[in-house]
């Protein structure tokens, strides 16, 4: 029983570690976008997270590097625990 109250602990640890990558990496890509580009890239950000923060930062990729990164690392830290789930 404690392997398993363990094991879902660790679950929602990595989620949550995903989750905060994921809102770090939109915001400093909003703020990126806000400061360099036109306020509507900055707006859509926002409010389509983080898809068009991800296409924003691919397409802008020597200015937002490291948010697109934490951005994707928390999508797999955050799609890995349900991966893990199925075995």
């Amino acid at each position: 029983m404690e392997f398993v109250a363990s094991s879902v602990l660790h679950i929602n640890g990595l989620n949550g570690l995903g989750g905060l990558a994921i809102l770090v990496g939109v915001i400093w890509t909003a703020v990126i976008a806000f400061q360099k580009e036109n306020i509507l890239w900055g707006i859509f950000c926002l409010l389509c997270a983080p898809l068009v923060a991800l296409i924003y930062g691919i397409l802008n990729f020597d200015r937002a590097m490291v948010p697109v990164i934490l951005i994707i690392v928390g999508l797999i830290l955050g799609g890995a625990n349900y991966g893990s789930m199925l075995f």
